[in-house]
């Protein structure tokens, strides 16, 4: 894995993180087994003079060769273009930073897929055509566009994308010092419905009673009003054929079955009409959800609660969340986790792929913020989830989901399923 590097010159390597760990992932991305890979990610770190830095990512496996080198491009690449940034890739898979910001692109949202005006491509020395090319894309109908395909997987069996902590994001339209008071609250950059749009599709979902009203929480933090999370998942379900997991997981401050019960009818007044029933189970195949149309699915996680709703409340979502600090215990811990065969027909489980500050990590400001800990994990975390662990995966939720690439990990491995096959 390879950080850093910014011009044709020798780049500058990064901390060569679980290089051995990596090693445990079977490489089969062969010629004429797996298509080699190119993309933008969107690093989450910011300053007072720039965010939403793209990088360019790469895994090519065999077909690398010294002197390939990646490109960063604001038209469709080609030889006659010059790209915006190059630098060469020192290895079979990295990452680079180009030092160029995406900026915010988002005013009313948009349901068809977009090509937002970046675009990415791998290049063999003194070839005439890139090795390949993809383009920053929204993911708002990935689901949708592989029904065909993928409709006879089960729930509990597909890659299922989503976001840890969905309803603590901050919209940033400028640069900002991202101060002591909120690098630990923030953990997503997009709003609910830009996620969505973006392919997240599992939504972690922790709720407090505050004032009388439900909010969206990150630990004792108050972020959101519940009302806007739900109100952004209707709207997208209403203009799209996806199915989106809305996970409530935790629930804080002043919690007792009365709110239980309240938190219930508020979610059955916004998005009832689309609540997919849980006599369904956790096996239930993608195409039953969409001949049903019933396409939201309402996990929680108080089975005292499920029981006494059975009719309307999906069974907890078992969160493996590894409570690490640092990216090779984090490794370690889901390498056991995946050893595992976990799938169950009662049973959707997702891998919670972040690092935990503890307590005195946040007084202290050890870690210096969750952005931080995202840019220094997520590069492993996509590799990790290209590889053959995405065969086994159900849900993976992160940080920043777009400074990782598990969405299009899960668009190529959710294919793969279905055809039963580890190869494109």
């Amino acid at each position: 894995m390879v950080s850093g590097g910014d011009s044709m010159g020798t780049p500058s390597v990064g901390v060569m993180l679980v290089v051995v760990a990596l090693l445990f992932i079977a490489d089969i991305r062969a010629e004429g087994c797996r298509d080699p890979i190119v993309q933008i990610l969107v690093s989450p770190l910011v300053n007072t003079k720039a965010l939403r830095i793209m990088d360019l990512s790469w895994d090519v496996g065999s077909l690398w060769r010294p002197g390939d080198w990646v490109g960063l491009y604001n038209v469709k690449p080609s030889k006659e273009v010059l790209p915006k940034f190059r630098s060469y890739a020192n290895g079979a898979l990295g990452t680079v930073r180009t030092g160029i910001q995406e900026g915010r692109l988002f005013s009313e949202p948009d349901y068809q897929k977009l090509c937002l005006g970046w675009w990415a491509a791998y290049w063999h020395q003194n070839h005439s055509e890139p090795t390949a090319v993809s383009c920053l894309s929204s993911n708002p109908r990935w689901m949708e566009e592989l029904q065909p395909l993928i409709s006879s997987l089960r729930l509990n069996e597909a890659f299922i994308p989503g976001t840890h902590d969905s309803g603590a994001f901050f919209l940033a339209y400028k640069p900002f010092s991202d101060n002591r008071l909120i690098k630990y609250i923030y953990a997503q950059d997009e709003s609910i419905m830009e996620q969505l749009i973006h392919g997240a599709r599992y939504l972690d979902i922790r709720v407090a009673l505050y004032k009388g009203n439900f909010w969206v929480c990150h630990g004792i933090a108050i972020v959101h009003p519940l009302e806007f999370i739900l109100k952004d998942v209707k709207t997208f379900v209403d203009n799209t054929r996806e199915i989106v997991i809305l996970d409530f997981h935790e629930f804080l401050n002043g919690f007792n079955r009365s709110t239980h019960y309240k938190l219930i009818d508020f979610v059955r007044s916004e998005v009832g009409e689309h609540l997919a029933p849980p006599h369904l189970e956790w096996s239930v195949t993608l195409g039953q959800l969409w001949r049903m149309d019933k396409r939201i699915i309402a996990a929680y996680n108080d089975k005292s609660i499920v029981a006494e709703k059975a009719g309307e409340l999906w069974l907890p979502v078992r969160q493996f969340w590894g409570n690490k600090r640092s990216i090779q215990d984090l490794f370690g811990y889901f390498r056991n986790i995946f050893s595992r065969n976990l799938r169950t027909r009662h049973m959707f489980w997702t891998a919670m792929a972040e690092l935990t500050p503890d307590f005195w990590d946040v007084l202290m400001d050890k870690l210096n913020g969750l952005r931080v800990l995202a840019d220094n994990t997520n590069k492993d975390i996509t590799n990790w989830f290209r590889g053959e662990w995405d065969a086994k995966a159900n849900g993976v939720a992160v940080d920043f989901i777009r400074s990782s690439g598990i969405v299009e990990s899960a668009i190529s491995w959710n294919k793969r399923k279905a055809r039963n096959s580890m190869c494109d």
